[in-house]
């Protein structure tokens, strides 16, 4: 039994060692470096939404695309179609059949965009870490933990889990300022050489206003 239980434990920290072998900073560089040979990136996406002060969750599939620096499109599936697209000046969100989109003007890449400044920022203003703690984010890759240095980032926290092969960002957690807890399960990425500018530019369908967002 003793003889077990100390396999098991060598085990466990062999396969520790293996994941742990790079620091938290070098896997983040090479996820930058993979990131930083393209001009974008598509991806199928699984959102889940909770509000952990009333406990309630929203959960949502679609695809995402990012351009550099700070362009994204959403287009969400379900539980309702829905489109967002941000453009490096403002955010419209529409939703198919309403008679109205919203607008709302951006003041950084990092206030509306974080997945993209994460992936290709240049700058590191955060501090990164392996997350040691109990966390949705599970074993087969690298969990890293980001905290922001200052106090202009629009998140708490945000960890990664990047893929040990290729440095791929399989899964990002983000903890926002008003305690909300955002999970986005990235699957089948392709990235992208060119992007085509009209995907990162928001045409409202006819008979549909925009509305500037309070």
């Amino acid at each position: 039994m003793l003889k077990k239980v100390i396999g098991i434990v060598v085990l466990t920290l062999l396969g520790a060692t293996v994941v742990y072998s790079l620091t938290a900073e070098a896997v983040f560089d090479r996820l930058r470096a993979r990131y930083a040979k393209c001009a974008g990136l598509k991806a199928d996406f699984t959102q889940s939404r909770c509000d952990t002060v009333s406990g309630t969750c929203r959960r949502s599939t679609g695809r995402l695309e990012l351009a550099k620096p700070d362009k994204l499109r959403m287009e969400v599936a379900t539980p309702r179609k829905q489109l967002l697209v941000a453009d490096g000046q403002a955010l419209y969100l529409y939703e198919e059949g309403s008679k109205q989109a919203t607008k709302q003007a951006i003041t950084g890449s990092t206030q509306q965009t974080p997945l993209g400044d994460l992936f290709f920022g240049k700058e590191k203003a955060f501090t990164i870490e392996y997350v040691l703690e109990d966390s949705s984010v599970s074993a087969g890759g690298h969990p890293l933990k980001l905290t922001p240095k200052g106090t202009e980032a629009p998140f708490k926290t945000v960890t990664l889990l990047v893929d040990p092969k290729t440095y791929a960002c399989t899964r990002v957690e983000l903890r926002t300022l008003d305690e909300e807890h955002h999970v986005f399960d990235l699957e089948k990425e392709k990235l992208l050489k060119k992007v085509d500018p009209k995907q990162f530019t928001f045409t409202p369908p006819a008979g549909v206003a925009v509305v500037e967002a309070n």
